[in-house]
């Protein structure tokens, strides 16, 4: 079909699910919504893209608790 992306929402998603759309060669971004708890959730899934609707929480958050976090805005 084409398919290079898969977006998901955080509700039942685990590493083990991430991992293997990475290894199918799939781009995975999910929407951890409206916390920084699940933003972070997100990034130890290992996802590719994160959308989020606190874009500003979550960057300030990123800069001053997880640097080592290398996210591009």
């Amino acid at each position: 079909m084409g398919i290079e992306r898969l977006g998901a929402t955080m509700d039942g998603t685990s590493r083990a699910a991430v991992k293997k759309a990475h290894e199918q060669g799939l781009i995975v971004s999910l929407w951890p919504g409206q916390s920084v708890a699940d933003a972070m959730l997100g990034i130890y899934l290992g996802a590719d893209f994160l959308c989020t609707d606190i874009p500003v929480e979550v960057k300030e958050y990123m800069a001053a608790k997880a640097p080592w976090v290398k996210a591009v805005y």
